[in-house]
């Protein structure tokens, strides 16, 4: 990924990627408990692509692509998946807009989405690259299919009686939970349970910003100082609500294993200590986390193949065959397997380096009776901005709509 800055091509990513998609299920009966795949590892999204027409999957102005893939059965070795990755541009709304004194400027834009369809089980995942004229782009996935169900006894909702009971004395909060069929899940109809489950969705990121040598600091909002409300020149002034950002440089891979945190509107820079910008800021890209979710796998699986789930940000640096966060084998791994994140994380220098960003995405599903029998989609993703990587916003040089 790069971006053409008035003629010069400027490097941003070497290579990104989905390592691993992992779904743990919320129900601990023998036949369910077992229920934690790693589809990446264990099957393959590219072998598992689907493949899509244009107007139907995808919009009808989407290119269409068949990758070749390699397939030892075959007398090549290989074999042609038609077309499992689709290209399309579609509208993006207005870019910019600003207005004053009845007088307005906007900018219309369009967006570039590059992407691939993988049925999983009871799931598909449409696995998106979006790319912006600002410079910007994001990962998205799209989550469809149908829940997992079990049959049950219970033809109504034992959770739905207690809560009709309200709050508790008084109006004071009263926490309720089901103890009955649906504990671990959802009644979506008589004598029919959807599990509680997670998604989690590994993203291996090779950052090359302006070159291979980076690096990586936390952003957090901070309070700024502020003394309180106080009067100047008959005026009342708020000094209490100041803030600043504290930004913090990681030195090693194993202080850079992160959670996201909305208190602080905490993110991650990446960026090139050696690329200045014209205020001497560094070119960078920060990772805005949006939606996720933590792990509900215990700790002491944290050694594990799922123990990429265990933070949502990780930065690690480039060594040769580390492209999974749940390594090589994770289907053959146990409680000592060593060829995983968790691992790769050590002591390592990640200061003026060739990095690698890893990105744990997680979403955790309550199913409801709406996402019975076939779920509507579910979308959830993150986006990289520009962060002193162009001197103002490239926006302004796209071209003008006539």
């Amino acid at each position: 990924v790069g971006f053409v800055d008035h003629g010069r091509l400027r490097p941003i990513l070497y290579r990104a990627s989905v390592s691993e998609v992992l779904t743990p299920y919320g129900d601990p009966s023998p036949a369910w408990s077992r229920m934690e795949y790693l589809d990446e590892g264990s099957f393959g999204l590219g072998y598992l692509s689907t493949g899509v027409h244009a107007g139907e999957e995808v919009p009808g102005n989407a290119l269409l692509i068949s990758p070749t893939l390699p397939e030892p059965t075959q007398p090549r070795f290989s074999e042609t998946y038609n077309r499992r990755v689709y290209l399309y541009e579609r509208d993006a709304g207005n870019v910019m807009y600003y207005e004053q004194s009845n007088r307005s400027f906007e900018r219309h834009g369009a967006e570039l989405v590059i992407g691939f369809m993988a049925p999983l089980g009871n799931y598909t995942y449409g696995f998106n690259w979006v790319f912006r004229e600002d410079g910007s782009f994001a990962f998205d996935v799209a989550l469809a299919g149908e829940v997992f169900t079990k049959f049950v006894g219970a033809s109504a909702c034992d959770s739905c009686r207690d809560i009709l009971q309200g709050p508790g004395p008084d109006g004071a909060p009263r926490d309720y939970v089901s103890q009955g069929d649906d504990r671990n899940g959802t009644l979506v109809a008589p004598h029919v349970v959807a599990m509680n489950h997670q998604h989690w969705f590994n993203l291996r990121l090779d950052f090359d910003v302006d070159g291979a040598a980076n690096a990586v600091m936390e952003n957090n909002l901070v309070p700024g100082g502020g003394k309180g409300g106080s009067v100047e020149d008959g005026m009342a002034m708020r000094d209490d609500r100041a803030f600043a950002a504290e930004h913090t440089v990681f030195g090693r891979a194993r202080d850079a294993a992160r959670d996201m945190n909305d208190m602080t509107a905490r993110s991650w820079t990446i960026y090139s200590p050696a690329s200045l910008g014209p205020t001497g800021r560094p070119a960078g890209y920060t990772l805005m986390p949006m939606g996720n979710a933590m792990t509900v796998l215990p700790a002491a699986r944290a050694p594990e193949a799922v123990g990429f789930t265990f933070h949502h940000f990780w930065v690690t640096p480039y060594r040769d065959g580390q492209l999974y966060a749940d390594g090589q084998y994770p289907n053959q791994s146990g409680a000592q397997y060593p060829d995983t994140l968790y691992h790769y994380a050590d002591s390592s220098s990640i200061y003026d380096q060739d990095l690698v960003v890893w990105y744990s995405l997680g979403v955790t599903h309550f199913p409801r009776p709406e996402d019975y029998p076939i779920m509507s989609n579910m979308l959830t993703g993150i986006e990289f901005r520009p962060d002193g990587f162009f001197g103002h916003n490239p926006a302004l040089d796209a071209v003008a709509p006539p």
